[in-house]
């Protein structure tokens, strides 16, 4: 099963396939960082034409109020994105081939996108479509988030792998910090601004307000370990 036949088969699982609102702790996480993006593009001033590679379903659009064009593998997905009215100017096109002139973008969105193709083929697209003095905004998961590393020490591994509507599989590579920061930086972007989303400690995530007034503020003061990553990184 090639991309573009697993893309169309995850998003078969039906609205919402990425579960981002299936339960409270996904959705305080979706909303975090739809936040912390829409303050870092504030802060950075980030504004003209822009292109979200990875779009799926648009949910992250409708937060951002940005006029963006949609890139997306899975036509299923981009078809509810329009049918929603969360995005209207969409692609149907492979991430690491992507049909656009150099230099045709002010700013690139890459959230949530980097796990699933070879990070170093998408990034070099991502440069060549970016204008000069250009913005990238990356979000991963972090693969030294603070959760993990416990499990870990406790002996159970985390599984990297995310599965279709048929049960097919297709592997989920996470970056830590310094590994983000490393490719930003290796592909032509000077790294101006980092935030992190979440310290994950299993025992306190289950309260609501040690979410919001306790792991949440934390996950920002110690990026290194938090559940995901914020980069805003300029073009050379």
């Amino acid at each position: 099963m090639n991309e573009k036949e697993f893309f169309e088969d995850f998003y078969a699982r039906g609205k919402d396939a990425w579960q981002i609102f299936s339960n409270r702790l996904r959705t305080e996480k979706f909303e975090q960082r739809a936040q912390t993006i829409k303050g870092l593009i504030e802060k950075h001033a980030i504004q003209g034409k822009g292109l979200d590679i990875g779009c799926g379903e648009g949910f992250i659009e409708e937060r951002l109020g940005l006029k963006v064009i949609g890139l997306e593998i899975s036509l299923e997905a981009l078809k509810r994105a329009r049918r929603e009215k969360r995005m209207q100017d969409c692609v149907n096109a492979n991430a690491v081939r992507l049909p656009f002139k150099d230099k045709a973008f002010n700013f690139i969105l890459l959230l949530e996108t980097l796990y699933y193709h070879d990070a170093r083929a998408l990034l070099q697209e991502a440069r060549r479509v970016c204008k000069k003095k250009g913005r990238i905004v990356l979000t991963v998961g972090n693969k030294n988030d603070a959760g993990r590393l416990l499990r870990r020490a406790f002996g159970k591994q985390d599984e990297d792998i995310i599965y279709s509507a048929n049960k097919k599989q297709w592997g989920e590579k996470k970056y830590s910090l310094r590994e983000l920061m490393e490719l930003a930086e290796m592909h032509g972007f000077k790294v101006l601004g980092i935030k992190g989303i979440l310290l994950n400690i299993p025992w306190m995530r289950r309260s609501t307000w040690m979410r919001r007034n306790v792991l949440f503020p934390l996950g920002n003061a110690f990026k290194p370990w938090a559940s995901q990553v914020v980069l805003v990184g300029e073009k050379r």
